[in-house]
């Protein structure tokens, strides 16, 4: 990569200059835009190396001695840091004390008279069992405990 003096500089007017290396890319500066067609300043907010060439070639014909500040985005400005942090930050509780997430919350207890709502089967609850062998309802000939009853088998 070729050091920044030996970069050809073509000033366009307006503030435009025509960065060339001895590689065959070139890149248009705009330093009253403060911007380069490698983009490189718009996105990270302070000169790549085409503009700073630009700077150095100035200050060499003694057109300007221009402050480093006024080529950087604010927002690295000591400045701006102070007032970013000017304010309080709150304080948290250590990692063990923060509400976990992934835990499944608890459901309520349902009453007796509503329905389970994980239930696909009818519910029983109001059929009225006959038992086969003493013919009493409440109970099935399973749970038959010889209660007797009408047909009572002995």
């Amino acid at each position: 990569m070729p050091s920044l003096e030996t970069r050809a500089l073509q000033y366009n007017g307006a503030g435009k200059y025509q960065v060339a290396s001895t590689w065959p890319d070139q890149y248009v500066v705009n330093l009253n835009e403060r911007s380069c067609t490698c983009r490189f300043w718009e996105t990270v907010g302070f000169p790549c190396m085409h503009v700073v060439s630009n700077i150095w070639k100035k200050i060499e014909n003694g057109e300007e001695s221009p402050d480093v500040q006024d080529w950087v985005h604010p927002c690295y400005k000591l400045s701006t840091w102070r007032a970013v942090y000017l304010n309080k930050i709150a304080l948290i509780n250590g990692r063990s004390m923060w509400p976990k997430s992934w835990e499944a919350k608890t459901k309520r207890m349902r009453g007796v008279d509503e329905p389970n709502s994980q239930t696909t089967k009818l519910s029983m609850k109001f059929l009225a069992f006959t038992c086969s062998k003493c013919h009493n309802k409440g109970h099935n000939s399973r749970t038959c405990k010889g209660q007797g009853g009408i047909g009572e088998v002995g």
